[in-house]
């Protein structure tokens, strides 16, 4: 599997930044600014979709 170009073996752990998956400078243009409608009806189209977590 390819992860950012990057040759991933089967099986490896690949660990992730749950800060920067959520912070992500491209989706919200100032990350770190409190903003309650940084998600607005017009923009869930370019939003990614998530899935809750799973227990």
């Amino acid at each position: 599997m390819l992860l950012g170009g990057v040759a991933v073996p089967a099986g490896a752990t690949v660990p992730f930044s749950a800060y920067a998956l959520h912070h992500p400078p491209r989706l919200h243009p100032a990350p770190l600014a409190f903003d309650p409608d940084r998600r607005p009806p017009g923009r869930a189209a370019c939003m990614p979709r998530t899935r809750p977590a799973a227990g």
